[in-house]
């Protein structure tokens, strides 16, 4: 079984692609990974498919708020805009795939 986590990022200086995290966000994603165990390394960006189906032991993809929003909403169809604006920052979910079929979704937040 694979299993991927989505992470909303920590705080941002802003939305766009190469705006780095602020001091606090930076504290916000040491936190997370620390708390959960986790030591994440910088790969190179690739497709979602590509991810569930890559060698890396425990992929972590993060992206911004509304990215995260459209593929909870596709996997979970209750996922709405009340789901959205509780959205925290940062905020983390695992999916946990047999193949390409989704077999468990967690909010662990």
């Amino acid at each position: 079984m694979k299993t991927i986590y989505l992470i909303r990022h920590a705080e941002s200086i802003g939305q766009h692609p190469d705006g780095s995290l602020t001091e606090l966000g930076k504290r916000q994603a040491q936190d997370m990974a620390a708390s959960r165990s986790m030591t994440p390394k910088t790969a190179p960006c690739a497709p979602s498919k590509k991810i569930a189906q890559s060698d890396y032991k425990c992929p972590i993809v993060a992206a911004h708020c509304n990215i995260i929003a459209a593929v909870m909403g596709a996997i979970d169809l209750d996922f709405g805009f009340e789901q959205w604006r509780a959205m925290k920052n940062p905020h983390l979910y695992r999916l946990s795939f047999s193949g390409d079929a989704l077999v468990l979704f967690e909010d662990l937040d």
